[in-house]
């Protein structure tokens, strides 16, 4: 179930949810979540159904739909679980190496399909719900990097770190929604002084 406390992770949707009396089988609820992966990367997100996951998968469709009530729900887990493995993997060494890893993981397959439930959730109430439990989590963690950034480099606040981590969360998704300017290292840089800027000042505000 999708529940960090630490985080700030709340979502109502249990991807491991079965029926009452069945024990779950984890080896096939991961080839799900993988087959359902590399199919949309091959084939395209449109283009894989639940009928094709469920043959990659070798299992039947109705193992499928006891998991995840939808398509989009279902891709929305494999989208949170790559989310997930690449923060785990990931040292934010400072601000600067948080957002490279971060527009990295952007770039991929992973960040194609964020977009694309994105526009499905408009019609979906509980996968807007997963979404937003998601980009809280990630914004949450940020404004925990930017506070040890800051610690790091001895500058003291002035905007809150929460109001930081809003600003570098907003341009990210500014450009990986409307793909108007490259999601680099480049911008991940210049996101990082902005963020040292609103940090390096003598006076303490609203921190």
């Amino acid at each position: 179930m999708i529940f960090l406390h630490y985080d700030g992770l709340v979502s109502t949707y249990d991807p491991a949810r079965t029926r009452r009396g069945r024990p779950r089988d984890a080896k096939a609820h991961q080839r799900i979540l993988d087959a359902a992966f590399e199919l949309s990367r091959a084939n395209g997100y449109a283009e894989t159904t639940i009928k094709a996951i469920a043959k990659h998968a070798r299992v039947g469709r109705q193992t499928i739909y006891r998991r995840w009530p939808t398509k989009e729900r279902l891709f929305m887990e494999v989208v949170t679980t790559q989310v997930q493995q690449a923060a785990l993997a990931t040292n934010a060494g400072s601000i600067e190496d948080y957002l490279k890893r971060l527009f990295e993981l952007a770039r991929t397959r992973t960040g194609d399909l964020l977009t694309i439930l994105l526009v499905q959730a408009s019609d979906d109430p509980a996968l807007t719900l997963d979404i937003q439990a998601l980009i809280n989590q990630r914004r949450t963690i940020l404004e925990q990097v930017v506070v040890e950034d800051a610690r790091k480099h001895g500058h003291t606040y002035a905007v809150p770190a929460s109001a930081i981590a809003e600003l570098l969360a907003a341009a990210m998704w500014y450009r990986l929604i409307y793909r108007h300017k490259p999601l680099d290292d480049a911008f991940a840089h210049e996101l990082a002084g902005i963020a040292r800027a609103l940090t390096n000042e003598r006076k303490l505000y609203g921190h």
